[in-house]
């Protein structure tokens, strides 16, 4: 990678928490650029290479990278999806997420929030890999916009961050803003070979994930990528994709979350004789964690009231429009809510804790 790339990288892996790391020296042999460990507080800047330190997690907060203790045992944490979070939350469309040799699945949901957030996914090829697990991972959830070789990964990288979208994002909407009419051609181009019809999308939406696409296949107007559009159904596929991206998390929207609560959840599990059943139909659920959700705040109600219920919550999975499975859980104090793992998990207890501060939710 060359040394004055405009990027900055920030390298995170798993880490003997009772050794001290040489990664930083061994890193800093083999490129040009400064390569240091992080202190809680550095400031990022570009044309540097920033490594994680044994023991910590690590986030993006503006600026700056912030060390904290892991709040998950050791054997349980997934510090390359706390970073990813963090990265999509404060750097957006900025964000590059990378993927490389390692074992599990640490990274795949950190690589869904870059993807929602409009940023680039790129993860190594599997059969390139010494311990593949992490990149299969992230290939089975859909989440890689690359998937290559590390030796090929800078030319995608220069390339992708000397695109307009990147490199000129407000230059990249106001040549947009005088494109209505190839706008138009492209959403009649969608509904014509794809069957979707995203005329009410919103226009912003709609141009961050065109002018996404037209980073990612290195097209520097509306009008090119439109012609690459007629001459490629893989980039029709790609494009839909992106604009139908799931764009969900645990109680995501609190205020509808509270409404949901306390004006219909509430009063339905008290009307419910001991051992009744509650059925409830989730459509176009993404990843499930509305189903979750749910789930937490109907068990919540009937352990306040002393009850024990019977929950059937069914599911409905887009784009495809096919179910996606049903879940069912016998609400008591013990309630369970099927198989919460991973990184979406971990999410949880932020997500339910924001709901019941910010809201009230009891």
């Amino acid at each position: 990678m060359p040394a004055d790339s405009g990027l900055a990288f920030v390298v995170v892996l798993h880490l003997d928490p009772h050794h001290h790391s040489e990664l930083a020296s061994l890193l800093g042999r083999r490129t040009a650029m400064p390569v240091a460990d992080i202190v809680d507080g550095t400031r990022i800047e570009p044309n540097r290479v920033y490594v994680i330190v044994p023991d910590k997690s690590l986030r993006v907060d503006g600026d700056q990278l912030r060390l904290s203790e892991p709040a998950e045992p050791r054997g349980h944490r997934h510090p390359v999806d706390v970073f990813f979070v963090s990265l999509a939350e404060h750097r957006r469309e900025r964000a590059i997420a990378i993927v490389l040799s390692g074992t599990g699945s640490n990274g795949t949901q950190g690589m869904k929030e870059v993807k929602a957030s409009g940023g680039l996914t790129v993860v190594q090829d599997p059969t390139t890999a010494q311990f593949d697990g992490m990149p299969r991972s992230a290939v089975t959830a859909g989440v890689a916009d690359y998937l290559i070789a590390p030796e090929k990964m800078p030319e995608i990288l220069l390339r992708y961050a000397r695109h307009g979208y990147m490199a000129d994002p407000d230059g990249l909407a106001g040549k947009a803003s005088g494109a209505q009419p190839v706008l138009d051609l492209v959403l009649a181009l969608l509904r014509a070979r794809s069957g979707h019809d995203f005329r009410n999308y919103k226009r912003g939406t709609l141009q961050r994930r065109i002018h996404r696409r037209m980073g990612l296949a290195n097209q520097g107007t509306l009008a090119e990528y439109a012609d690459l559009l007629r001459s490629s159904p893989g980039e029709i596929v790609a494009l839909v994709k992106d604009l139908m991206i799931s764009v969900t998390g645990f109680f995501r929207d609190p205020g509808a979350w509270r409404a949901l609560d306390e004006m219909v959840l509430a009063p339905l599990v008290a009307e419910r004789d001991a051992d009744a059943e509650i059925r409830i139909w989730v459509p176009a659920c993404a990843t499930g964690e509305e189903v979750y959700s749910l789930a937490m705040l109907v068990v919540e109600r009937a352990r306040a009231m002393h009850k024990t219920l019977d929950l059937k919550i069914f599911r409905h999975r887009q784009p495809r429009d096919q179910p996606c499975g049903g879940a069912r859980w016998h609400l008591s104090g013990r309630g369970r809510f099927g198989d919460l793992v991973g990184a979406s998990a971990r999410l949880l207890r932020p997500a339910r804790r924001r709901l019941s501060n910010q809201e009230g939710v009891a």
